[in-house]
This record gives C-alpha cells, sequence and structure tokens, in this order.
C-alpha cells in the first residue's frame, strides 16, 4: 500500500496559517549600507554618561607652573650671560644651556628670542617704575625726591649695564609693539613723575622759569647713561675705570648739577614742546 497523504484542504489550510504568521510579524528596519543596524541597542556606557554630573575642574598644580619655572630660569639665564658679557651677544644655544632647559622652550615662552629679551628689558623697567613710584609716595621736599631719583638712575645702569644696548637695539628695530610695551612700563610713569616734580618745584617758587617735562625726560636719561654706553672713552680716553667709586661720584655730581641748574633762567622758557 502507499504512503497515505492529506487531502488538499487540509494542505491548503496549513499554508494559508503560515502565510497569516508572516504578515503578523513586524517588518524589520532597514539597515545602513555596510553597517549592522544597532540603533536599538542601549548600552551600559550611555546610561553612565547620563546618570553621572559634569566633571569638576582640575585643581591648580603646586608650585609654579613648568613652563612659568622655566620661564624665570631663561631669563635669569639671559640676565647672567649679558651682564657677564657687558651686554655682549648671546645666543639661544647658550642661554639654554645655562638655563638647563629644552631650546625649543624660548619659542614657547616668548615666541623667540626677540620675545626673550622684551621681556627681559619690561621686567627690568618695571622694577625702575617701582622705585620711582614709591619715592613718589615718600613724603619728602621736591628737591630730596629728584635727587634720590637722579641717583637711583645712575645706579640701576650701573646694577644692568646691557640695558641701554637692550634699549638701543629695541629702537632701531622699530617693532611697533615692542616700542610701546616699554614706553608704557618705564617712559611715560617716569616722564609723569618728572611732570608732578616740576610742578611742585614751580609752585614752590623754588623755579622761576617754566621746564618742559619731556625735554627734561631726555635730559636726564641722557646724562645718566651715557657714561655706560661711552665706557670705551672712559677707559681709554681718561685711563679711568668704571667701578662703584667712580659710579657714586658721578651720581652725585648728575644729582648736583641738575639741581644747581634748574632755577637758573637760561634763554627763552617759554617754549615748549607740549
Amino acid at each position: 500500500m502507499g504512503r497515505r497523504r492529506d487531502p488538499p484542504r487540509r494542505h491548503a489550510g496549513r499554508a494559508r496559517a503560515r502565510a497569516q504568521r508572516v504578515r503578523q510579524r513586524p517588518a524589520a528596519r532597514p539597515a545602513q549600507a555596510g553597517l549592522p543596524d544597532v540603533s536599538h541597542v542601549s548600552t551600559a556606557a550611555d546610561h553612565d554618561r547620563a546618570a553621572a554630573p559634569a566633571a569638576p575642574p582640575l585643581p591648580p598644580p603646586r608650585g609654579p607652573a613648568p613652563a612659568e619655572a622655566t620661564r624665570e630660569r631663561l631669563l635669569q639665564a639671559t640676565h647672567e650671560l649679558l651682564t657677564e658679557r657687558g651686554g655682549g651677544n648671546v645666543s639661544v644655544s647658550e642661554i639654554c644651556e645655562r638655563a638647563n632647559a629644552n631650546v625649543a622652550m624660548v619659542k614657547y615662552c616668548f615666541g623667540n628670542k626677540d620675545g626673550l629679551m622684551l621681556a627681559l628689558i619690561t621686567r627690568i623697567t618695571d622694577s625702575f617704575r617701582t622705585e620711582f613710584e614709591h619715592l613718589a609716595e615718600q613724603k619728602l621736599d621736591w628737591r630730596e625726591k629728584l635727587a634720590r631719583h637722579l641717583r637711583a638712575v645712575v645706579r640701576n645702569y650701573m646694577r644692568y649695564p646691557y640695558i641701554n644696548r637692550l634699549l638701543m637695539d629695541q629702537l632701531r628695530q622699530a617693532d611697533e609693539h615692542a616700542n610701546r610695551m616699554v614706553s608704557d612700563s618705564f617712559v611715560v610713569p617716569m616722564a609723569e613723575f618728572h611732570r608732578t616734580l616740576l610742578t611742585e618745584a614751580e609752585q614752590s617758587g623754588a623755579v622761576h622759569r617754566h621746564i618742559d617735562p619731556v625735554l627734561f625726560f631726555f635730559s636726564v636719561v641722557g646724562m645718566c647713561e651715557f657714561v655706560f654706553t661711552a665706557q670705551p672713552w672712559l677707559t681709554y680716553g681718561f685711563g679711568a675705570a668704571l667701578d662703584d667709586d667712580l659710579v657714586e661720584r658721578y651720581a652725585d655730581h648728575v644729582s648736583e648739577l641738575v639741581l644747581a641748574s634748574i632755577g637758573t633762567p637760561s634763554g627763552d622758557g617759554n617754549r615748549s614742546t607740549e
């Protein structure tokens, strides 16, 4: 006897049931080409990011930051080398060797060698400004303030024998940004200090003519610094050494000369650059 087959009606019923189950399944979302469809998956990392608060900022480092400490070493090394050489040229490699720093740190901290020199100049001129601003606050007669100021300017050129050369180099480069920085650090505040002292002198009746504060500024700076600029003339022309004793005598000389002449009429005292 042959194998028994289902009647055609029962077979057709099972086929219709399978087709109905297929139609009831949810349609699959089309996946992007080449990537599995994982848009419905929620990971533990997603849950943690949503629940955790924003991280607080890191605390500041204890002590100077490494870059700031390196910056100070580079400035100090430059100061030492320039002092030893009387303002002669120093290379970046020499500065970095003295400072125990990588050459790349000059660019990182200052941009380039010119930036390093500008930072050194303003560090020094800022100290000049601090000195005469402190002097301005003292309860002293204008004569005593001016005398102390003039002596201090001379001594500062001795303390930093290379500063005038750096300033002259800065002027020759005609860098507007650098010259403005030096002017704001040193020139403008000192000129204002001079203006205040001269006004007090006129109001006291000790000075019988107007003294132009602009011309006074250049006269004072020129007198105080030229002996340092022309040191070879002092050595070869006069056989003298620019030592501490001569500097002190020169400081007294400049102070006495300015004070003695400040109240002496000479020519037309009404002309002014203001």
